[in-house]
């Protein structure tokens, strides 16, 4: 007889192991950057100089929004985890996305990062505001956005592009659920 605890523990050892980490690049927030900056000399050449107190403040609550803004991919599901006082933690199973889409603006391109759109069968009545991750919708099914990640990520080895190793792993999740429903009604 197997023991439930031992069985539990390796499902959830198995469940918890992240395949892949990333989080947004500070790329993205360059141009706000330089706006603040000018922001800041502009207000020096009028002797405004306390407002080199708000342009700091600023840039650092910029800063943060996407320093605390991460990607995990687990082998059943992606965690989109983002907020600065306030936490949101959203959950996608791999099984329910649907299409993806890799996209590199000339800004992105040139660093070697780009954005990815993963297309879920998710219902997006109360999806729509994910702050820094992003959330939008195409043909009604949501869309989860990972802004800025590497173009030449690695996953579990995978030699693959981005794009080209998220269809790996989901349709790797697609067929795993498709078995345990099998299992579910024998």
């Amino acid at each position: 007889m197997t023991n439930p605890t031992a069985d539990s523990s390796a499902n959830q050892t198995l469940i918890d192991h992240i395949i892949w980490q990333a989080s947004p690049s500070q790329v993205l927030n360059f141009p706000k950057y330089l706006l603040l900056f000018g922001i800041g000399v502009l207000s020096s050449y009028f002797a405004f100089y306390w407002t080199w107190l708000i342009v700091g403040i600023l840039a650092g609550w910029l800063y943060l929004s996407l320093s605390t803004t991460g990607y995990i991919l687990y082998p059943d599901r992606l965690v989109v985890k983002s907020g600065i006082l306030n936490l949101d933690n959203e959950q996608t199973e791999l099984f329910r996305i649907l299409d993806l889409h890799w996209s590199q603006p000339l800004y992105l391109r040139l660093f070697g990062l780009g954005n990815l759109s993963v297309y879920t069968s998710s219902d997006i009545t109360n999806e729509m505001n994910m702050g820094e991750a992003g959330r939008t919708a195409k043909h009604g099914h949501a869309c989860v956005l990972l802004r800025a990640i590497d173009k030449n990520m690695k996953i579990e080895a995978l030699q693959l592009e981005t794009a080209e190793a998220w269809r790996h792993i989901c349709k790797r999740a697609q067929i795993q659920r498709r078995f345990a429903a099998i299992e579910a009604l024998n």
